[in-house]
């Protein structure tokens, strides 16, 4: 299995930068921890391996993302390393939300794109940055479980593009993606930004301190 390399961002000073998700790890959004340990024994009293069954989704969860990048910036998905069931699921989830996309007619800005904050120091890759009409749009592809961190990761991204000199967002959409007949297609429109970005001040400053709290703890 091929493994997608872990974006790296650098600053003008040709730097590495922490990353946006990397950040949003000292922190435990909305019990994001405790749902997953729920979660995990759930399936264990189903008979369920919870490893492998993560393992499955998270493979369709990576593949349909990849189709929805590569259609928007027109690259073939390479198929080679996935099972007939995954690519079939991943194909459900894709034309799920290619039906939703057709229906939204946004014009793309950006798609998969890296950017970075010299301000703040950080870096993060968007899935997509459109137009509607009259309104710019921050768009974030999830598959699974939508955490607080979403909301909070996309407006660390709203901030990125606004340093680098592209249009406020005036909407965030994050769509919570399908990977089997048994889920569907859930769009979560944000217009309040605020919260978010602060909280992602909050946890950049946390993980700036991480390093000396440890110290101390030795």
């Amino acid at each position: 299995m091929k493994t997608a390399a872990h974006t790296r961002y650098r600053n003008k000073a040709n730097e590495i930068v922490k990353g946006v998700t990397t950040v949003l790890r000292v922190g435990n959004l909305g019990g994001k921890t405790e749902a997953l340990i729920r979660w995990s024994n759930n399936l264990g009293l189903q008979g369920t391996d919870s490893a492998k069954f993560r393992d499955e989704k998270g493979l369709i969860g990576d593949l349909a993302h990849d189709m929805i990048m590569n259609y928007l910036t027109e690259q073939v998905t390479d198929l080679s390393d996935f099972t007939q069931n995954q690519i079939e699921a991943a194909r459900y989830c894709y034309n799920d939300w290619w039906a939703w996309w057709q229906e939204e007619k946004t014009e793309t800005i950006l798609a998969e794109s890296p950017l970075v904050s010299e301000v703040f120091q950080f870096g993060g890759k968007l899935d997509h940055f459109g137009r509607k009409g009259d309104k710019h749009i921050l768009d974030d592809w999830k598959t699974g479980f939508v955490s607080l961190d979403a909301y909070v990761q996309t407006c660390a991204y709203r901030y990125l593009l606004m340093e680098n000199g592209y249009p406020a967002a005036d909407e965030i959409r994050i769509a919570s993606l399908p990977r089997d007949s048994g889920e569907s297609l859930k769009v979560y429109t944000i217009t309040n930004f605020e919260p978010g970005w602060q909280c992602f001040k909050l946890l950049l400053q946390c993980y700036e301190l991480e390093p000396e709290l440890k110290r101390i703890l030795r």
